[in-house]
């Protein structure tokens, strides 16, 4: 009944546009309009020397999202744990806010992690924490189009993310970009995540290539994809 009606069908994800084509097949059109990614000011400014001698041989995890349970703080934590016990020079950084931070606060503590993880709150601007961090992580549940995987990007971190139904796999499309991990498998998010302790210095080398990447989501490249697809969809010519 919907069907009928539509003049298209928008997704952020080309894997969940796939998907509803799959579910409910149409001869309706179907048109992927990715997310735009914000530009930080300091995206490519190098890492101050003062902080870089702070962190010695430490690797530095970072996770930015709201503290619920799409976003898998609680996988992270049970993950990072198995990280720390074999490298004890890590350390996490859980960048957020939401109903679940008491939990998040109380995992810590029973998984002995008091000393290597640290909530922090940049309710705007994660850039400073993306800046001081090595590689980003997202265990998330589900996502649709994931900007805070974009925005690691931006700041040349290679990510970790589980592979949820839609948007990690549809990004992240080169390994120089990152890795993916089974959907919810600790374990397996753990051994992704000590990859990159046992080669951080060859994936540094990778930092222009992500951010380069990540520039084809830019706002002004992909204002006009949409803007596009309106007008198809409209029956306008472009």
């Amino acid at each position: 009944v919907v069907l009928r009606q539509l003049s298209a069908v928008f997704s952020i994800s080309p894997r969940q546009l796939d998907y509803f084509r799959q579910s409910y097949p149409s001869i309706v059109p179907h048109y992927w309009v990715p997310n735009p990614v914000r530009a930080f000011p300091n995206e490519t400014l190098p890492p101050e020397p003062a902080d870089l001698a702070r962190r010695g041989n430490l690797v530095t995890f970072v996770n930015v999202g709201r503290f619920c349970r799409q976003k898998g703080q609680d996988v992270l934590l049970r993950a990072f744990a198995l990280v720390h016990e074999r490298r004890p020079d890590t350390r996490l950084k859980i960048v957020g806010y939401g109903p679940e931070q008491t939990d998040i606060t109380m995992n810590i503590s029973a998984l002995g992690l008091s000393g290597a993880v640290s909530i922090e709150h940049h309710p705007n601007d994660p850039s400073e924490a993306l800046r001081t961090s090595d590689v980003y992580v997202s265990a998330s549940r589900w996502e649709g189009w994931s900007l805070a995987i974009c925005e690691a990007l931006r700041f040349g971190l290679p990510v970790v993310s589980t592979n949820c139904e839609f948007g990690p796999a549809d990004i992240l499309v080169d390994p120089r970009l990152g890795r993916l991990s089974a959907d919810a498998d600790e374990a397996d998010l753990a051994d992704k995540m000590l990859y990159y302790c046992d080669n951080i210095d060859e994936e540094r080398a990778h930092s222009d290539f992500r951010r380069t990447y990540v520039n084809r989501f830019d706002a002004s490249r992909v204002v006009p994809l949409h803007a596009h697809a309106l007008m198809q969809a409209a029956g306008q010519v472009w």
